[in-house]
């Protein structure tokens, strides 16, 4: 993660970037594979940014999003967090 580090200074510094995501991957292989992505358009100081829609996939197919879902319901969260103890 050092080596991450290191890439993500390099890339805030240089870049006129304020932020780098970093995305870490890694399932069916034996390594990490992380991505590093520059976040342009974004102020000095963090404002959040609220997305304009909303999604909500019943099934993993294969990406991941950062767009808003829907609240989940309280009771639903309650009973995955007993079975998570």
């Amino acid at each position: 993660m050092s080596a991450i580090n290191k890439v993500a200074t390099i890339l805030v510094n240089k870049p006129p970037v304020k932020r780098v995501a970093m995305v870490c991957e890694g399932i069916g292989i034996n390594y990490a594979h992380i991505k590093l992505y520059l976040m342009h358009g974004l102020t000095e100081e963090f404002e959040e940014i609220p997305g304009s829609q909303m999604v909500y996939y019943e099934k993993y197919f294969g990406k991941i999003s950062t767009l808003i879902v829907p609240k989940a319901n309280p009771s639903s969260l309650d009973k995955l967090a007993a079975l998570l103890r």
